[in-house]
């Protein structure tokens, strides 16, 4: 998949952690925190680095770096928030493209982590046929108490749309 979408709401913000959904088995898990913001976390946030192309000093900069991926704005219960996750594509010239996990709020890009080149974890978002659980990760640590709806996986990149009164 190349995207990943759904709307969701929620009548109050967790106490702890829940997943809105995982995929491919906790590669990924878009989860909403008792603070109000979403987040998109990676079960290797930092990815599979190349060790042939990637010294030991290169190694230990990337894992310390900052990998979180966090809306910076807490979400409103009782609203519909539409969220979205990708992978911008990064062609570079030679190979060795980047991955670049991307996390959208309501049509808007709100965090991200684009990794070193030669990483190889492109998987993030599964592959051909993956498993997606929804209201809970695949571990089943993590429920969530709340309305999920148009629930979308594509193969292309798609834009936020308003969603519509309902009745």
């Amino acid at each position: 998949p190349r995207c990943i979408e759904c709307w969701f709401k929620v009548n109050r913000l967790p106490r702890r952690e829940a997943c809105v959904f995982s995929v491919a088995r906790d590669e990924s898990r878009v989860l909403l925190r008792p603070d109000g913001r979403v987040e998109l976390r990676l079960k290797k946030p930092h990815g599979i680095p190349d060790p042939k192309r990637t010294s030991e000093a290169a190694l230990a900069l990337i894992e310390a770096k900052k990998a979180e991926i966090v809306s910076p704005e807490p979400i409103r219960p009782s609203e519909w928030v539409h969220v979205a996750i990708y992978n911008k594509p990064h062609p570079t010239p030679g190979g060795g493209e980047p991955w670049d996990a991307r996390l959208k709020v309501n049509g808007t890009d709100v965090a991200f982590y684009l990794s070193e080149r030669f990483n190889h974890y492109h998987h993030f978002m599964g592959r051909r046929e993956t498993e997606i659980v929804l209201a809970n990760a695949k571990a089943g640590d993590a429920p969530f108490a709340g309305v999920i709806d148009e629930f979308r996986v594509s193969s292309k990149h798609r834009g936020h749309y308003e969603r519509p009164p309902l009745p």
